[in-house]
């Protein structure tokens, strides 16, 4: 934890959170860093986050390990209706993509 070059995180959230926060390289064109984002723009890229590691994540593995794709389906459909442009959260990549 922490930070810096030889920093690890063990957890996909927090490595979300490093990269956001620019303790984590993130290259010449990738991720939005949060400050470079508005704050309605953080809290949408916060709800998808939230939604994906709490609804998607536990659906897609309780599909994938019992077969079902119901739910999964009916999930993603109700997701997509929530996508703001061609990312996520509009016209540039975040931390939610």
């Amino acid at each position: 934890t922490g930070g810096g070059e030889d920093a690890v995180f063990a957890d996909s959230e927090l490595i979300l959170d490093a990269v956001g926060d620019g303790r984590v390289n993130r290259g010449k064109e990738g991720l939005l860093l949060c400050t470079e984002l508005s704050e309605e723009e953080n809290a949408r890229v916060d709800q998808w986050r939230e939604m994906i590691s709490k609804q998607l994540v536990p659906v897609g593995k309780s599909s994938v390990l019992g077969g079902s794709l119901t739910k999964l389906r009916a999930l993603l459909k109700e997701l997509n209706t929530m996508v703001a442009g061609p990312y996520l959260v509009g016209d540039k990549m975040t931390l939610a993509d």
